[in-house]
């Protein structure tokens, strides 16, 4: 519903579980209820509302007829699901973009359990994108130029990234002597 993580709520979980080579395990999503006040500060919240309105999750949350699920039992649910496809806990990394700075303060503060499931270090691909360009110049990818927002079409960009960084890697690693 915002950036404030003791005031504004998540309304939407998406993960991809993948294995280190990047190779996706199983896709989840799940739209979540927001307190009053996260919702009161969302709708109040001129980019945040309009955003939301455009990529239609305010719509998905606020119809009565889509399940929504409280933050406590989407967390139960998310881990139940990363469980069931082989993660482990302390050895679950967290990877996107912003994930550092910006959701891994949400989950601590909405979603415990899971971020005590979670290693202690995040993989954040924002940072990388921003360092590579800083450094060399060039963008690896323009993944991250068709984000809507959404939970699960962002992590999909972010992942694309991460796996263009890592094929340059690759091949520069292939390429040099050692």
């Amino acid at each position: 519903t915002g950036s404030d993580a003791d005031h504004d709520c998540i309304i939407e979980i998406g993960a991809i579980l993948t294995t280190t080579d990047l190779h996706a395990l199983g896709e989840f999503s799940v739209v979540v209820t927001p307190e009053p006040e996260g919702l009161g500060r969302l709708m109040q919240n001129t980019f945040v509302r309009n955003m939301h309105e455009t990529n239609g999750l305010l719509p998905e949350l606020l119809d009565q007829a889509t399940p929504v699920l409280r933050p406590h039992t989407a967390a139960t649910t998310l881990l139940a699901w990363a469980e069931g496809l082989g993660a482990q806990r302390g050895r679950t990394v967290l990877a996107g973009s912003g994930v550092g700075h910006f959701d891994r303060r949400f989950i601590a503060r909405w979603m415990p359990q899971v971020d005590r499931f979670l290693r202690y270090w995040c993989i954040d691909i924002g940072v990388i994108r921003r360092s590579h360009d800083m450094w060399v110049g060039t963008e690896v990818s323009t993944a991250n130029e068709s984000k809507t927002h959404r939970a699960l079409d962002d992590i999909r960009c972010h992942l694309e990234e991460a796996r263009a960084f890592k094929s340059l890697w690759q091949a520069s690693l292939e390429g040099s002597e050692v």
